[in-house]
């Protein structure tokens, strides 16, 4: 239909394959089967079939293979751009992972997607493809605006900001930073998460085997703003794939879509300096582009967002009805979290356990209520890894540290609205100790401490909001004792019956024990 206006789709093979796609994707007995499953795999498969057959037709020759593969590519593309713009990525981070995994492996011939002739000319496919000229001006910079808003700061200012720095802020500063970046991961330096920081060499080493890709992707996106400019800057390194690049054969624009390559057979090692010549570079030196503690920016910015979504009355609530995922943020909040977090590479325990730390101090605070902490706590849960082993131990002893803290003000709260346990219209106590049991005592970080000396001073308060309830039926009986008639005894003891029963009925069950 042309509504996703890039180039690749634009292809008359392309058109043909998707065509043919559609055709059995509304076919009714698997549209019927597709909404009951709604497993992806079953949707890039039927697309490989179509895909298959529609390229067979035009191709008489081999090429028909990898075409296959690099249209499957274009089709898992359009699954991430799918689940970007609906605001799912950070709800779906597995299947945003996969979809990400599934491409890079499609894309293994690093050829231009829509280049008919094959691998091998995509590189002068793309020098010949005009280049979009990139904007400095901030009303082209969604996120800027979101920041301009969420922070009060004029566009303006953040227009004349940009200006300022613009000769800093540059696509080679940074790629600088990713080959810092890679090049202090490799050397287990302090400028990234290292083995100390975790509780088992397997949680460090796979944690360390995931940043590979990602690293390898941000550097296809930074190789893709300006890849003109960044090829003078990029030189292949001697005894490390120097098979990619023939001496002297033409080298053109680098394919955003050969991050591999880009990373394996460039100089991302503390052997190549920031010009692309020989000589030392000093890796330990501050990043341009990422902050010294990227975990307390990310969780500053990330505690600002939730406090402007939380009080943004044009915002709809959270949504606890539990039908699709769990959103408790805006879209522009969450899109400018994960590019934060992507480029400040922080891990998701990272990004979740500090999410939830804000959101316990923004509940001791009484900003929000224990519908919106109930519902944070779905979110977390439905986003985070559940083997928290593998976390950074900083993480671990931050959630231990938030549930500690989370325990004691809903005790403080469970006794607030104990005390109005004999009013006649009560406040509600079961989401408290729902959130008690469901998301505090369950989780395997937190250790339970001894809490007899609340239950003590709780049941004291009882007594004495008891005794309150009982002296008010109290109140018509006459002072006097001849004055004193057996329907005051009839009614004030009906009376309390009656509140007797009406407490029985508001607590079914035993309250902390």
């Amino acid at each position: 239909m042309g509504h996703y206006n890039h180039a690749e789709y634009k292809d008359a093979l392309v058109k043909r394959t998707f065509a043919t796609f559609y055709t059995q994707f509304t076919e009714r007995s698997f549209y019927k089967s597709m909404k009951d499953t709604r497993r992806p795999e079953d949707l890039v498969l039927i697309f490989y079939s179509s895909a298959t057959k529609e390229i067979q037709k035009a191709k008489q020759d081999d090429s028909w293979k990898w075409l296959v593969d690099s249209h499957v590519a274009l089709f898992v593309r359009l699954i991430q751009h799918c689940l970007k713009e609906g605001g799912w990525n950070s709800s779906y981070p597995e299947l945003v992972t996969r979809m990400n995994n599934l491409e890079t492996k499609l894309l293994r011939n690093e050829q231009n997607l829509t280049d008919n002739a094959g691998p091998s000319s995509s590189a002068t496919s793309q020098a010949q493809q005009p280049m979009v000229p990139l904007s400095y001006n901030v009303n082209d910079m969604p996120l800027v605006k979101v920041v301009s808003t969420y922070f009060s700061v004029p566009l303006s200012t953040c227009q004349s900001i940009i200006d300022q720095y613009r000769s800093i802020w540059t696509e080679r500063a940074a790629l600088q930073d990713l080959k810092a970046y890679n090049s202090n991961l490799s050397l287990n330096t302090h400028r990234t998460l290292k083995r100390d920081d975790f509780g088992s060499d397997e949680a460090f080493e796979a944690w360390k085997k995931a940043e590979g890709p990602e690293i390898s992707k941000l550097i296809a996106h930074v190789i893709q703003s300006n890849p003109m400019e960044l090829a003078k800057s990029v030189a292949p390194v001697t005894g490390v794939r120097a098979s990619v690049i023939q001496p002297g054969s033409p080298y053109g624009p680098p394919s955003p879509y050969r991050a591999s390559m880009m990373l394996d057979g460039y100089g991302y090692g503390a052997e190549q300096s920031g010009d692309g010549e020989g000589g030392s570079e000093d890796f330990d030196s501050p990043y341009t582009f990422i902050p010294s503690d990227p975990r307390q920016y990310y969780r500053a910015i990330l505690l600002k967002c939730l406090s402007y979504d939380f009080n943004d009355p044009e915002l709809p609530p959270p949504d606890t009805s539990g039908e699709g995922p769990i959103k408790i943020m805006s879209k522009s909040s969450t899109d400018l979290l994960t590019e934060l977090s992507s480029r400040w590479r922080l891990p998701l325990p990272s990004r979740m356990t500090l999410f939830l730390d804000c959101i316990r101090e923004l509940y001791h605070e009484q900003q929000i209520n224990l519908i919106t902490l109930d519902t944070a706590f779905l979110f977390f849960k439905e986003n985070t890894d559940p083997n928290w082993p593998d976390w950074p131990i900083q993480d671990q002893n931050i959630q231990r540290h938030l549930l500690g803290i989370l325990h004691d003000d809903l005790l403080r709260e469970m006794y607030e609205i104990l005390q109005h346990a004999y009013d006649k219209k009560a406040v509600p106590h079961g989401r408290v100790l729902y959130i008690l049991d469901c998301h505090i005592l369950s989780d395997p970080l937190f250790s339970a401490p001894d809490i007899s000396e609340f239950v003590v001073h709780l049941k004291q308060g009882l007594i004495e909001k008891s005794m309150d309830a009982y002296n008010l039926l109290l109140h018509d009986i006459p002072d006097d004792a001849e004055q004193m008639d057996p329907i005051h005894v009839h009614d004030t003891a009906d009376n309390l019956v009656k509140l007797t029963e009406k407490i029985q009925t508001r607590f079914k069950e035993p309250i902390m024990g």
